[in-house]
């Protein structure tokens, strides 16, 4: 290069802070017109806002998407990412928009009682007892005994 310094190759840069703001002044000013600038978390995933969510590249594109315009913290990269947002459910009988709808708690089982032990003790007793009575004829009386042991 003619204009670099001697006995450098100046096709990189050392500098990352300089890089990374020039990165984004670059971000700014290629900023799609529904595009928004969000950060990045440590592993170069896009903080999305708390009403959005990720646009996979298996759905197909609405009207309605937004990219997320972000930095990669490890390689300094420029990413986009297609996101939603979350449309607020109208509740119909009040009008009014709920964040999210309410779900009802489900029911929490009884604990199983003392005779429903003994039952189940039971029931495992006599399957135990017609297994090793159907097995009784074709086994060893002695592979019975070494089994039980």
């Amino acid at each position: 290069d003619l204009f670099g310094e001697g006995g450098q190759d100046n096709r990189y840069t050392c500098d990352a802070r300089a890089y990374a703001a020039a990165q984004r002044e670059a971000m700014e000013a290629g900023l799609p017109p529904n595009g928004d600038i969000v950060p990045a978390d440590d592993y170069g995933y896009p903080i999305l806002p708390e009403n959005g969510f990720p646009v996979q590249e298996w759905q197909p594109s609405q009207d309605g998407d937004r990219v997320a315009v972000y930095l990669h913290p490890a390689t300094l990269k420029v990413r986009e990412k297609a996101f939603r947002l979350r449309v607020p459910v109208q509740d119909a009988a009040s009008g009014n928009a709920l964040s999210t709808p309410i779900v009802e708690k489900p029911r929490e089982r009884a604990d199983i009682s003392g005779t429903g032990l003994q039952m189940i003790g039971e029931i495992r007793t006599q399957a135990l007892h017609q297994a090793l009575d159907g097995a009784a004829d074709a086994v060893d009386p002695w592979d019975l005994v070494g089994a039980l042991l």
